[in-house]
């Protein structure tokens, strides 16, 4: 029969400084953490290179912006997309409420 593949409409990238002083909860590193900053850098890297090659699908935001800054982007992307229908989230509490 036939099969497609489902791509998603929108993929987010949230990404972090990789930098040695940036600040990570207590505790010994779990197992992604443990692979080498090289291993994260390439990893990040290949994520930007498909946003790059896609701009249309992707949202590239910066992880350290406050949760209800980045609730309100990814928002704002999403009703882009799905138009006049987002009004079906209207008695949903405001972005960043809990």
């Amino acid at each position: 029969g036939l099969q497609r593949r489902a791509r998603p409409e929108i993929n987010e990238q949230l990404g972090l400084d990789l930098s040695p002083e940036r600040e990570r909860p207590a505790g010994p590193p779990d197992r992604i953490e443990q692979d080498s900053r090289e291993f994260h850098r390439r990893v990040r890297e290949g994520y930007l290179e498909l946003a790059r090659s896609d701009p249309e699908r992707w949202l590239v935001l910066d992880a350290s912006a406050p949760p209800a800054k980045l609730s309100d982007l990814v928002w704002d992307r999403v009703s882009e997309l799905i138009g006049p229908q987002a009004t079906i989230c209207e008695s949903l509490p405001p972005h960043g409420d809990g």
